[in-house]
């Protein structure tokens, strides 16, 4: 219950703002700020991330890994692929929306609509068995 809260908490914070507003390098603990990303790519990160396609996020992320080369130290290497490692999402994220749900988050997303792609995000998981629901709030609201 108390992770609910904190989830509605959060929907509440960042629906409060938008996209545009939020630098997303900030997030993680900052883990990620050591690649060199462009604009393009941060919207990527972006919007992966809004539909919860992980597993796309995480493939893009190793890629970037091996794209920096020698240009990334090793601490902030170690740190990120600690962090990929750690992070796995619950398999259930995996079918969190259907391609409509998709098409509506991308849309909203790229409007810069923080409150409908999180109305999309609530939906989403009220529909999920509740031992499903509370391994993903866990997740989502699980500390950096």
């Amino acid at each position: 219950m108390m992770r609910l809260f904190l989830l509605s908490s959060f929907i509440i914070i960042v629906s409060s703002t938008r996209w545009a507003d939020y630098d997303v390098l900030s997030a993680h603990g900052k883990v990620f700020k050591a690649l060199p990303w462009t604009p393009q790519e941060l919207l990527h990160v972006s919007s992966l991330h809004s539909r919860a396609e992980y597993h796309k996020l995480m493939r893009f992320i190793k890629d970037k890994l091996i794209e920096s080369g020698d240009d990334l130290s090793p601490r902030d290497r170690e740190l990120i692929e600690r962090f990929l490692v750690s992070k796995r999402p619950p398999r259930v994220v995996d079918n969190l929306f259907d391609e409509d749900e998709k098409q509506s988050i991308d849309h909203y997303h790229s409007r810069g609509d923080v409150t409908d792609v999180l109305s999309i995000w609530s939906h989403a998981l009220q529909r999920l068995p509740e031992k499903a629901r509370e391994d993903t709030v866990a997740y989502l609201t699980s500390s950096d």
